[in-house]
């Protein structure tokens, strides 16, 4: 899952690419739900996405609670056009392990499933 915010129109954004080498990449426009705002006191943002398993291709055998998964947070910032990259952090990465981090899921740490079923986030 690719999540950004497209500031221009004001609209979050969600693109998904299917297996490590991205065979399949689509632009989703219908079916979810995403929430961007600035963070209470001006320390960040908060990003909210609820995606529907069906459009993860996991419908039927979806996470539960308590379950944990590979994962990596990857933030990248570009400048006020979206077309200069300024720079990224990575989060959630095993350390010592070699490779790129996005393309290689033995780099990834671990994300432990809990799902809440709305999009309220932190004030």
């Amino acid at each position: 899952m690719i999540l950004w915010y497209y500031r221009p129109e004001q609209r979050p954004c969600l693109q998904l690419a299917y297996g490590m080498d991205r065979h399949r990449q689509t632009m989703i426009a219908e079916g979810w739900e995403g929430v961007f705002r600035e963070h209470a006191g001006d320390r960040g943002y908060v990003m909210e996405y609820a995606v529907p398993w069906k459009l993860l291709s996991a419908a039927d055998d979806p996470p539960r609670g308590g379950d944990v998964l590979a994962g990596l947070w990857m933030v990248h910032w570009s400048d006020a056009a979206g077309r200069i990259w300024k720079g990224h952090v990575i989060e959630g990465r095993r350390p010592g392990i070699p490779g790129h981090p996005h393309m290689q899921a033995a780099t990834w740490g671990y994300a432990i499933y809990h799902p809440t079923g709305n999009l309220t986030g932190p004030p």
